[in-house]
């Protein structure tokens, strides 16, 4: 043994394992005096000339070069005192010990010998003085170190963290490998030259007090805690010891100094008020996050497309790290670049989060190979939260690129009595993949409770290699990680040895945020006069379409309103256009003159026809009667509501919320009149007697809006709906999104918790996001408990005893109102007694008697599969019995049926789609036909047992047996009240 570089292969060591990164050279200058008042040492020993300085520090005999300060470390395994003489000899000029060492070097050389108490902390002494006269050298910028600790995580943040701050120019020094110790931290700090600016350094711990022992030393300007979790309790206790460990790190902090935690994580956040720094920064998904991750996309291997928000600003970049830990490393690198420089430009940031380097070999880092499979090599030591991270990043990618994932996970030390219990919890994660899993070594084996077909348990690496062999194919995803002792990096190594470079990072894209919108081509009066000189065509005589028509003729222009039905179907409205000068042009749409007017305006509920296609491909622009509105008065503030689901009741009390605080609303569109129907006209309105509009938006009038900028949109939910006349499923949820592309900075976008498509199309546009949902979701800035209702952002709440709206699905809409209205600071009472008296819609799941013991419910509002799911998980009673069917809108039922079977009794089917239905649902629930309402609710009546619910949420539209839901809402009602 010749000294601390020989921890590489004694991993029991002290200060825990050092696995194979050489301590780094430095040239680090110390004269005689520095080390005496560095260490408080005493000096046995001078040389001729005690003067002369001492250039380099090394702990290594082996390693020593003429001119080095030698520190004879001592270890369990190992005594750097052993080898003085060898130090000695390669021409070490300061010798640093700890205990007499004159025989061992009597006669030997002309060194300096001063002795400490202990080596390893005089080392840390000699790290914090070099740090300490680096930072305060004259003639230089100002210079920081950054710390960085966490039971998870650290190495990537320390990573991500030097990487963004050297592509923002700053001149950055950083700990390499696993050099976080009381060894490898001031090593670290000894490499500091005047070429620096800023140091990012790893502090890491195995046992009590190491890092208020490493904090000390590098006594940091920015302190980073990215997770606390069960991590070494074997020698630091439970896991609230591990917090108070952890955040010793922000204590060291001085007060101008910046504690970031992980918001995301109480334990760490828990940590925050121990520091005495005044500047805090959080960075997560929740809510009050400083950073605030909004979304993120997994890119296969390329990593992951990030959309944070931070200080007003919006950043979108493809970062070159995996998963959710790679996504939290770059929200730390964010907040420490933020901490040093608050002034730094979003695009800036996006940039050097682009520039990312690859991770180390062993850290999470993916490797094409020439078969075409990928390797996740994360060997380089494992804890039980770590693990489970890398298991959900394989598993991310492997789903994102459609591949098989196979897992071979090894054994984790340092975990106590607590080792079996945390492998089980470990275990539990990888099998719910359901990838094949080769669990090697030890304490793996409780990764495998009992025997199974896809998971086995080896005791040795060589016998893992041969498991794996047996499994994996070409074009696999395959993790391989451990603790580094149990020598899974063998396999990772074999593997690598077939490797190719994986795909450059460099043509990704980046920006800080989605460009801004083409400025409008008219102000509203331009738009107004070019429509007095226009020859227009009105497509559609439905409500909405009369009401544009009506409106663009009042204006001056040439009108020509069409539709596919014949005169005797039209409603008195539509006929009344001929009295104000519109040419009807009906039964078809041949004559209308499509190809041949200045302007289309389209109904929002008909569907491309051939004329109209002809149109548009000649040039001729067409737009929506919510677009024709809205332009006209554009100066107007507009809240728009849109989902699959809840559209109308959220409507309706973002409406009388903004009644109660003296606003005067316009509440419409998809839902009441036109908008059309207010804009002041010769013959109409002479003024705009509004100064809100509170709009709710189908999919279909968001298709033709391209100049719509409400200041705040929700998107309440997305599911399967309107599938006849959209090409897929995302087809619609586009359409839907297509409310949030104009708005800018100050505006509002509101969408639900964990709903990915929800946030990607709110990041289509620049508004702040705020999130609603359960309250268990720490992301939810509104959320709701079984008796609350939830403003995280001005932290206050309503109690739900006193909304007469009840269920889960009434509280969403509840406080995804709220989000909308938050611009508008409405005070708490105004909000207590809106929500206290608002009742709601009807058939939007309306109590409407009990008979028998049975309670009976009205949703014949529920018009699509995600609606009616809603409705039968949003209820309390025992058991539901369904009423469903309709008019078929071509999505699947599989959620319905899976609702069925969790939470049913049976189901009554209706309709043309009861054959469809009843086909999905199959044997998994009773299924009985009804050939009308009053059938139905009798037949619904037979299966129900007290306690339970009757349910009427079709599922479908009414077309095919009703009027409208109105009139399918009436039947129920009055089939049900014959019972009673």
């Amino acid at each position: 043994m010749h000294g601390a570089e020989d921890l590489a292969s004694a991993p029991e060591a002290a200060y825990g394992p050092f696995v194979a990164t050489p301590l780094p050279k430095n040239q680090a200058v110390f004269h005689l005096a520095d080390v005496l008042a560095a260490t408080e040492g005493r000096l046995a020993r001078s040389s001729r000339d005690p003067d002369v300085s001492s250039s380099g520090v090394s702990t290594d005999s082996r390693a020593i070069e003429e001119g080095n300060l030698f520190v004879a470390i001592v270890g369990e395994r190992f005594d750097g005192h052993d080898h003085v003489k060898t130090a000695i000899e390669k021409g070490a000029r300061t010798l640093l010990v700890s205990r007499d060492v004159s025989h061992e070097i009597e006669g030997i050389g002309d060194v300096n010998v001063v002795v400490v108490a202990s080596t390893t902390n005089a080392l840390g002494a000699l790290g914090r003085f070099h740090r300490r006269r680096w930072a305060h050298e004259k003639g230089g910028h100002r210079r920081s170190v950054v710390g960085i600790t966490g039971s998870a995580g650290k190495t990537t943040t320390r990573h991500a963290t030097a990487s963004v701050l050297a592509s923002l120019g700053r001149r950055v020094h950083s700990s390499a490998g696993n050099l976080n110790n009381a060894i490898g931290v001031p090593m670290t700090l000894l490499g500091l030259t005047r070429e620096h600016d800023v140091a990012v350094v790893e502090i890491g711990t195995n046992h009590r007090g190491e890092i208020a022992h490493g904090a000390s030393i590098t006594e940091p300007d920015v302190a980073i805690l990215t997770l606390v979790a069960e991590a070494h309790t074997e020698g630091i206790g439970s896991v609230w010891d591990v917090g108070t460990e952890k955040g010793d790190l922000f204590v060291a902090l001085r007060r101008w100094g910046t504690a970031i935690a992980n918001g995301d994580d109480a334990r760490a956040k828990a940590q925050l008020p121990r520091s005495p720094a005044k500047s805090y920064f959080t960075y997560g998904e929740s809510h009050d996050a400083d950073v605030r991750l909004l979304a993120r996309t997994p890119e296969g291997i390329r990593g992951t497309r990030l959309y944070v928000e931070c200080g007003g600003s919006r950043i979108e970049a493809l970062v070159p790290l995996l998963g959710k830990a790679g996504a939290y490393a770059s929200l730390a690198a964010i907040a420490a670049a933020r901490a040093l420089d608050p002034d730094v430009a979003p695009d800036a940031l996006a940039r050097a989060l682009a520039a990312i380097g690859p991770t180390e070999s062993g850290r999470l880092a993916p490797v094409e190979l020439v078969d075409t499979t990928i390797l996740i090599d994360d060997a380089y030591n494992a804890n039980p939260a770590s693990m489970v991270a890398s298991i959900e990043a394989a598993a991310e990618i492997a789903r994102a690129l459609e591949r098989r994932l196979v897992l071979v996970l090894g054994e984790m030390f340092e975990l106590g009595s607590e080792s079996e219990a945390l492998h089980a919890r470990v275990g539990r994660a990888a099998l719910a993949t359901g990838a094949p899993l080769v669990a090697v070594s030890g304490a793996a084996k409780a990764f495998v409770p009992e025997p199974r077909d896809h998971a086995v348990f080896v005791s040795d690496v060589r016998a893992a290699e041969g498991a794996l062999a047996s499994i994996l194919k070409p074009g696999d995803v395959v993790l391989v990680k451990a603790s580094h002792s149990v020598g899974l990096g063998a396999i990772a190594k074999t593997l690598r040895e077939r490797a190719k470079p994986v795909e450059s990072h460099s043509s990704s894209r980046t920006k800080s945020a989605p460009p801004a919108p083409e400025p409008l081509v008219e102000s509203p009066i331009a738009f107004r006069a070019r429509l007095a000189r226009s020859k227009i065509v009105v497509v559609g005589l439905g409500k909405s379409g009369v009401s544009a028509a009506r409106l663009v003729r009042r204006l001056g222009a040439e009108v020509v309103a069409t539709d596919a039905a014949p005169i005797d179907k039209l409603s008195t409205e539509a006929k009344a256009l001929a009295d104000l000068g519109v040419r009807l042009a009906v039964g078809g749409h041949a004559e209308a003159g499509l190809e041949s007017c200045d302007l289309i305006v389209i109904s929002p509920g008909v569907p491309p026809f051939a004329e109209l296609r002809a149109a548009e491909k000649n040039g001729v622009p067409v737009i929506g009667e919510l677009e024709l509105a809205t332009h006209l008065v554009a100066e107007t503030e507009a809240i728009a509501i849109t989902g699959s689901n809840g559209k109308s009741t959220t409507t309706l009390l973002v409406g009388e919320l903004l009644k109660a605080a003296g606003k005067r609303p316009f509440v419409g569109g998809n839902l009441g009149d036109p908008p059309c129907d207010i804009v002041p006209v010769e013959g109409g309105p002479s003024a705009l007697e509004h100064d809100v509009l509170v709009l709710e938006v189908s999919s279909y009038q968001a298709e033709r809006a391209p100049t719509f900028h409400p200041r705040s949109v929700a998107l309440l939910n997305v599911s399967p709906n309107h599938l006849d006349r959209y090409d897929g499923f995302d087809d619609y949820v586009r359409a839907k999104g297509n409310l949030f592309v104009n708005q800018t900075a100050g505006d509002v976008a509101v969408v639900p918790v964990g709903d990915a498509l929800c946030v990607r199309e709110a990041l289509r546009g620049r508004g702040r996001v705020l999130r609603f949902g359960p309250a268990s979701d720490v992301s939810a800035d509104f959320a709701y408990t079984k008796t609350e209702i939830l403003d995280r952002t001005r932290g206050r709440s309503f109690p739900r005893s006193s909304i007469r709206l009840s269920g889960d699905h009434n509280a969403l809409n509840v406080c995804a109102a709220l989000a909308l209205v938050s611009h508008c600071d409405l005070a708490l009472g105004t909000i207590a007694e809106v929500l206290a008296r608002f009742e709601g819609l009807p058939h939007r799941i309306a109590f409407v008697a009990e008979v028998a013991g049975v309670r009976y419910y009205d949703d014949s509002k529920g018009t699509n599969v995600g609606a009616s799911v809603a409705a039968i998980r949003g209820l309390s009673e025992n058991k539901i019995v369904l009423i469903a069917g309709g008019r078929d809108k071509l999505g699947g039922y599989e959620p319905l049926v899976d609702a069925m079977v969790e939470r049913g009794r049976g189901v009554v089917l209706i309709g043309e789609a009861a054959d469809r239905i009843g086909e999905a649902m199959g044997d998994r629930v009773r299924t009985v036909r009804a050939a009308s309402m009053t059938e139905a609710v009798e037949r619904a009546r037979t299966l129900a047992e007290p306690g339970d619910a009757v349910l009427l949420s079709p599922a479908c539209s009414s077309f095919d047996m009703f009027r409208d839901y109105h009139h399918r809402g009436q039947a129920f009602v009055e089939a049900v009240r014959a019972l009673s």
